[in-house]
């Protein structure tokens, strides 16, 4: 309040002091905006430093077992512990792939290549190539599309990217004999896309977080990588002037959706 004139409709330059009180309400909103964006972004860095440090140390931990017991292990065994060391350096390199990712999307250094074309054959490849690893652990992977689905106009490569994001999240949090279902639907101007898992849910009061924060379990056990995934889906949608949306109960499975408009020809 110490910052706005008193009473400004009632001074002889009211015209003008009333414009410095909305000047100063919008300055004010701003930086209560940018504290905001601030502690988000403090929240993701060690939320990404978490994920970052858990690969390194089995790695760490790893190589350093096979230097000190290297003449002591069987064959079986130092296979093991190289399978181990490979699968956390896999891990450790898509999190840093992930992390120059956002940070590109967030600076605003990536721009949208927008360009028509079928949505329908790009969720039948998405859904060729996920349908092994569902298989794998034994989840029923469905994909549920209309015929005649419209052409869509948007940056296929980043979509693609938001659709494998949360196909990852799907499978990461559905159960062994669990579903996931792809829908794509189309209504009016718009297509709508929806990953639909059979997980253990979101509480309501945590749905609005989960694109900022790390997407909990239901025991609280943090899953590496989630929140940065979700985080860069939401920044995909948001330079295409689209939004993510959630629809979640506990126990009862997650869906995550977004539009993309029909490409309109002529």
């Amino acid at each position: 309040d110490s910052y706005r004139i008193e009473n400004a409709e009632k001074t002889d330059l009211s015209n003008v002091a009333t414009t410095y009180n909305h000047m100063a309400d919008t300055i004010l909103s701003d930086i209560e905006k940018l504290k905001s964006v601030e502690q988000l972004r403090r929240e993701l860095i060690a939320n990404i430093s978490h994920d970052l440090r858990t690969p390194l140390s089995i790695i760490q931990g790893y190589i350093e077992t096979l230097h000190m017991k290297d003449a002591e292990l069987s064959p079986k065994e130092r296979e093991e512990y190289l399978n181990t060391i490979s699968k956390s350096s896999e891990r450790l390199s898509k999190l840093v792939s992930q992390l120059f990712e956002y940070c590109k999307l967030e600076a605003n250094q990536i721009e949208p290549e927008k360009e028509p074309f079928l949505i329908s054959e790009l969720a039948n490849d998405i859904h060729r190539n996920y349908s092994l690893l569902a298989e794998k652990k034994n989840i029923d992977l469905k994909l549920a599309m209309k015929e005649n689905i419209p052409l869509v106009f948007a940056d296929i490569s980043l979509v693609e990217r938001a659709i494998q994001n949360l196909m990852d999240n799907a499978l990461k949090f559905t159960p062994v004999g669990g579903e996931v279902i792809v829908k794509i639907e189309s209504e009016d101007d718009n297509v709508e896309v929806t990953i639909q898992d059979s997980g253990p849910g979101i509480k309501q009061e945590n749905q609005a977080l989960i694109f900022e924060r790390y997407r909990q379990t239901k025991t609280g056990e943090q899953k590496e990588g989630s929140g940065l995934g979700l985080a860069i889906v939401k920044k995909i949608m948001e330079i295409h002037d689209s939004r993510i949306r959630v629809f979640s109960r506990p126990n009862e499975g997650t869906a995550f959706s977004f539009s993309l408009p029909v490409y309109a020809v002529g």
